[in-house]
């Protein structure tokens, strides 16, 4: 089980989330845990393999 603090963060095809990369980071360094759910439409637009 995870401990600490967990984060669900739901993400959609518009610009943004071609830098959604940057904040996962961010939010990791702070001490979070990210469970990224992308769009299909945004999972083509992201480096998934990068993300995981």
């Amino acid at each position: 089980m995870t401990e600490g603090r967990v984060l669900a963060l739901v993400v959609c095809a518009a610009p943004p989330v071609l830098r959604i990369g940057e904040l996962i980071e961010l939010l990791q360094q702070d001490g979070w845990t990210v469970c990224l759910t992308a769009t299909p439409t945004a999972a083509a637009w992201i480096d998934r393999e990068a993300l995981a």
